[in-house]
């Protein structure tokens, strides 16, 4: 089943990168309803990065997942996450996790989120 995606902001939670560790984001997500996703940038500029280049990408989303959130690729996981292919001339790679479906009990609450 396909859901229509609408985006969250998170400015007034989470300001930057920096700010944005995956404990407090993997709270914040849990509040998202089915549908919304947030997305956050991940800069290349002064690094000696390739756009194409994940691993800091999945390093968070690994991290996620760590904090407790169920999150992964596929039907079975509560939250997905993509990474679409930034354009020719983007400074940064953007992560868009989003809520797939609501667990009753939460399977992330399980896993040592309170």
């Amino acid at each position: 089943m396909k859901i229509q995606l609408r985006e969250r902001r998170l400015c007034r939670d989470i300001v930057t990168e920096n700010e944005a560790e995956p404990a407090k984001a993997a709270e914040l997500l849990l509040k998202f309803e089915i549908g919304e996703f947030w997305k956050l940038g991940f800069s290349f500029i002064g690094r000696n990065v390739h756009p194409n280049d994940t691993r800091r990408l999945e390093k968070y989303v690994d991290a996620l997942r760590e904090n407790g959130l169920d999150i992964g690729r596929g039907e079975e996981f509560e939250f997905g996450y993509k990474m679409p292919v930034p354009e020719k001339d983007a400074t940064c790679r953007y992560l868009e996790i989003f809520r797939r479906k609501n667990e009753e009990p939460n399977r992330s609450k399980l896993r040592g989120i309170k």
